[in-house]
């Protein structure tokens, strides 16, 4: 368990630290979500880096002691059916245990709305129905903001 009076940091990051730094979170969080339906972690590196090239990629890491603790990514997409709307779509937001109760993913989740309100884009979540993370979500979400709920 993290101390809760540690300062939580969180930054702008790239493809080559989240392939580097990132990848043990990754697999935490797919264990925790994806591993139990049978799902692999396939990581597409490829879209990753294109995203990154066009500068649509917007990933953040939290680090807390200088331990990574947490993670989002999302990318900037237009509407198919709207081209002049702008989305940024949360594709991940991963806190480990350890650092659940520290802010963290309030951190993220502010620095993701912060950069669709720079960029005049509507956010767009994603979440489990009946989640902690759904709940979060309604509350903090506002009438220009989406969002969406997947069955698993």
């Amino acid at each position: 368990m993290i101390d809760s009076g540690t300062q939580v940091v969180v930054r702008s990051s790239c493809v080559a630290e989240m392939r580097e730094v990132a990848l043990p979170l990754f697999r935490e969080h797919h264990a925790e979500l994806d591993a139990a339906r049978g799902l692999p972690l396939d990581i597409d590196w490829s879209a990753f880096e294109a995203a990154e090239k066009r500068r649509d990629l917007v990933c953040r890491v939290a680090w807390v002691a200088r331990k990574m603790v947490g993670y989002s990514v999302a990318s900037f997409v237009r509407n198919l059916y709207c081209r002049s709307q702008l989305l940024l779509v949360a594709h991940a937001l991963f806190v480990t245990e350890g650092a659940r109760k520290l802010g963290v993913g309030r951190d993220l989740m502010d620095e993701l709305h912060d950069v669709a309100d720079a960029a005049s884009a509507q956010l767009v979540w994603h979440a489990k129905p009946d989640t902690a993370a759904a709940r979060v979500l309604e509350r903090r979400c506002g009438a220009a903001r989406e969002l969406c709920f997947y069955e698993v």
